[in-house]
């Protein structure tokens, strides 16, 4: 017998198991069953259609995304994070810090102990407001009747009242 039936024809390649060799060129591989080991790949790897990862993925370069992302659980980072867009947020923000408004750190709100400090760190007030201009505070409105109450004491307004009242004529 000569030729490819001496060896066991086509019916030899298909019961091989275990294929053992130094390297493998191919135009197309497709794997029936999960992979089970490590695989290193030196070069690029390219996905057509989805890529489903049960486990934890340790990316230690830039991970560019050209279209929406969906996270589904927590999201935590522990460097320093750039937004080039807007931050839409639909629920509550919580900041343990203090809230910037320009590159340099000029303009800051910062809330502790339920004081707000407008370029001020450490408030001693309700509202404390520090600034380096010649208006600190200036407000505007369209409507015709505008009332502003900076502050007001209960016992205050009853001394004036009781004040008023001992004024008028009897």
């Amino acid at each position: 017998m000569s030729g490819w039936k001496k060896f066991g024809g086509t019916n030899k390649l298909e019961l091989t198991n275990n294929l053992t060799v130094n390297s493998i060129v191919t135009d197309s591989l497709s794997l029936k069953k999960f992979y089970l080991g490590d695989w290193d790949i030196c070069g690029g790897l390219r996905v057509k259609d989805n890529a489903i990862i049960y486990k934890d993925t340790d990316l230690c370069g830039n991970l560019i995304v050209g279209k929406d992302t969906t996270l589904l659980g927590e999201f935590s980072v522990s460097k320093d994070t750039n937004l080039y867009g807007n931050l839409v947020v639909l629920n509550d923000a919580y900041f343990s810090k203090n809230v910037y408004f320009d590159p340099f750190g000029n303009t800051l709100l910062n809330a502790v102990n339920g004081g707000f400090g407008f370029n001020k760190y450490d408030p001693l007030a309700t509202i404390d407001i520090s600034s380096d201009r010649v208006q600190t505070v200036y407000m505007k409105t369209s409507t015709i009747e505008n009332r502003n109450i900076y502050a007001q004491c209960l016992l205050t307004i009853q001394w004036i009242l009781m004040e008023l009242v001992r004024l008028m004529p009897k």
